[in-house]
């Protein structure tokens, strides 16, 4: 749902838990212009959202470009339509040990570090059924962008509001003891 002003309300939450990764200081939504939103902070240290995904301007590792091997959102719908590996249905499921973590902690935001193209969250995402944030962060910018797609039409749960960040985990631009629960599947 937007907002009288055009702007989409996961983008304004974002001025309660985003920081500066240069110099650390709160970071604000300009919205002055629907058109062109960016987050700034006091050092006029600036970051666009383009594509529905926050950028902070990172890169993947020359010469590791896991992104790489998605050529277009066909191939990247493909990874997610195949069949799971039936060797993982092994012995303790993962996916139903940190579900009842989850579910325990009824968190109300959750980090998605390293989240590539989702597949672990996505084991999550459906069984949710209390309002939450899931900010999905990665260092590819055009997988965030292909997600912001499958998660807003393919894999869309009513109570989950997704937030895309192009970032690097270790300059994290996220305020502390702002998230909950940090997830992480294999990143």
């Amino acid at each position: 749902a937007s907002l009288a002003i055009g702007v989409d309300k996961e983008y304004l939450s974002l001025n309660h838990l985003l920081m500066c990764p240069v110099c650390r200081k709160r970071m604000q939504l300009n919205y002055q212009n629907a058109n062109h939103l960016y987050y700034e902070c006091e050092n006029a240290h600036r970051y666009h959202i383009t594509d529905g995904v926050v950028d902070f301007r990172v890169r993947e590792i020359p010469g590791e470009e896991w992104s790489l091997s998605y050529r277009n959102y066909s191939d990247y719908l493909q990874d997610h339509k195949k069949p799971e590996n039936p060797n993982y249905q092994r012995g303790i499921q993962s996916a139903d040990v940190i579900w009842k973590e989850i579910e325990r902690l009824r968190p109300r935001i959750v980090l998605d570090m390293a989240c590539g193209v989702g597949l672990g969250i996505k084991q999550q995402i459906r069984k949710i059924n209390w309002p939450v944030t899931i900010i999905m962060t990665d260092l590819s910018h055009r997988i965030l962008k292909w997600n912001r797609k499958f998660y807003s039409t393919e894999w869309k749960n009513p109570y989950v509001e997704m937030i895309y960040l192009a970032c690097d985990g270790s300059a994290l631009p996220i305020l502390d003891k702002s998230v909950d629960v940090v997830y992480s599947y294999a990143g």
